[in-house]
């Protein structure tokens, strides 16, 4: 049976970059040449043809910050809550960073999502066992070292999205302990905000947009074997269409090489 994520990246994707250049990302994702005409023929049934984006990639409009978030705050040395705060080399302790222009832009963890147009993605790992993935995207020629500057993500357009495994020694991470650690956080950081629960591409997932100590939107997932967080200064076009375009490819909670 062919995955519906894989028919639902197809169908968004085709339009946008051509048959060609999908079947060669598939490709490097794993998936057989036979499982990929598959996909694209279901892909291409007339009761949804191709460049008809799923309904559920696109149902979540907002994001950003996941338990692993913390573990990155920590290592950072800055408090989200202090958007002046820098460090004198913002890239210490996120091991070594990679920066691709491709899109779609292929995350660790077998998760695909697309990259806005004129933007770039540097990727790298916030702790020496590489468990969390640590991707900003950003404008071409934007300096790294306004990626620890959470209050300026709106203006410069920065987006950042962490990944990590969802089992810990303590068992399995699920969306309701997500929700209550999101919300404990917010809680001791005396932030104004709302939140609604989503769905991306069939993960569940919630939203929390804030207005104080400093504007932020975040929107939360918990895929099969991974959660997501993905960070931005506010909701627009941007955001939206990164969030939209996350989707599960070949998941598992390897941790990187």
């Amino acid at each position: 049976m062919i995955d519906q994520d894989i028919v639902s990246y197809i169908r968004a994707n085709v339009p946008r970059y051509g048959e060609a250049a999908v079947k060669e990302f598939l490709a490097k994702e794993g998936l057989s040449a036979a499982d990929i005409e598959a996909a694209f023929a279901e892909a291409e049934e007339d009761d949804e043809p191709v460049g008809k984006p799923n309904i559920a990639l696109y149902a979540l409009v907002c994001g950003v910050l996941l338990l692993a978030g913390a573990v990155y705050l920590g290592l950072s040395g800055r408090s989200a809550s202090d958007p002046k705060a820098v460090r004198e080399n913002p890239e210490d302790g996120l091991g070594d960073i990679q920066v691709t222009t491709e899109s779609p832009f292929r995350g660790h963890y077998g998760y695909i999502l697309n990259l806005p147009p004129g933007y770039e993605a540097h990727r790298s790992f916030a702790d020496a066992q590489k468990t969390l993935e640590v991707v900003h995207l950003c404008p071409k020629g934007t300096s790294p070292t306004n990626f620890l500057h959470e209050g300026l993500y709106g203006q410069l357009g920065i987006l950042r999205i962490e990944a990590t495994p969802r089992r810990v020694p303590q068992g399995t991470i699920d969306i309701n302990a997500v929700k209550l650690w999101a919300t404990e956080k917010l809680a001791r950081e005396k932030s104004t905000y709302t939140s609604r629960s989503m769905a991306v591409s069939g993960m569940p997932a919630f939203i929390v947009n804030v207005e104080k100590p400093f504007k932020s939107v975040s929107a939360y997932i918990v895929g099969q074997e991974v959660r997501y967080t993905l960070l931005g200064g506010e909701e627009n076009d941007t955001f939206t269409a990164v969030l939209s375009s996350l989707v599960e490819v070949s998941p598992h909670d390897r941790p990187g090489l």
